[in-house]
């Protein structure tokens, strides 16, 4: 649809399809560029070297081989309250249903003092929530010597932060340090 719509756009695909299939979606007529789940900080570069590649642009690096967090710094966002951060990626479960591990590589998290400092950033831009994100965000920092607790204990800390939510976390992965910190401190969401 994206081709048809937009005739002369370059297309560039991404995600976890990408990741498994990139081959089959570089056959796609009007596909300029297919990448993986740990290129998308190069995108406008790979938009702008396509102009001098004549074939399609395939850069995947397989699941199984990504060792470190892609740190994508996030400045703003079209909402005006609420912010998403990116915590943690990938998942060691390897899930008979699953192709996450995959598709998305093992366990990585994003470096401890750079979610303090980004959170701090987007809450002293004005945004009264930030929802924490992953795929397997309770398991966030456990490859890094630190948890998800000790990170929300001090998220709250931030001066004039409002609200904490978490996104994709498994239930067997709350602690009771969170939910006590859940049940006791209003900055975080129910």
């Amino acid at each position: 649809k994206a081709i048809k719509n937009y005739p002369g756009a370059k297309i560039l695909v991404t995600g976890c399809y990408s990741q498994m299939s990139g081959d089959f979606i570089s056959t796609i007529e009007g596909v300029d560029i297919v990448i993986g789940n740990t290129k998308k900080g190069n995108i406008i570069d790979l938009l702008t070297k396509k102009e001098e590649i004549s074939s399609v642009l395939v850069d995947i690096q397989r699941g199984r081989s990504i060792k470190d967090y892609e740190e994508m710094k996030v400045t703003s966002y079209h909402e005006n309250t609420r912010a998403y951060l990116k915590i943690q990626d990938g998942c060691n479960a390897f899930c008979s249903y699953c192709t996450i591990p995959y598709a998305r590589g093992g366990l990585r998290s994003k470096d401890f003092n750079t979610v303090i400092e980004e959170v701090t950033n987007l809450v002293n831009k004005g945004y009264k929530e930030i929802v924490l994100t992953g795929i397997h965000t309770g398991r966030y920092g456990i490859e890094k010597n630190t948890n998800l607790e000790t990170l929300l204990k001090e998220l709250v800390k931030i001066k004039d932060i409002f609200r904490i939510r978490l996104s994709s976390i498994e239930i067997n992965e709350i602690t009771d340090g969170i939910i006590d910190l859940i049940k006791k401190n209003p900055i975080m969401a129910k």
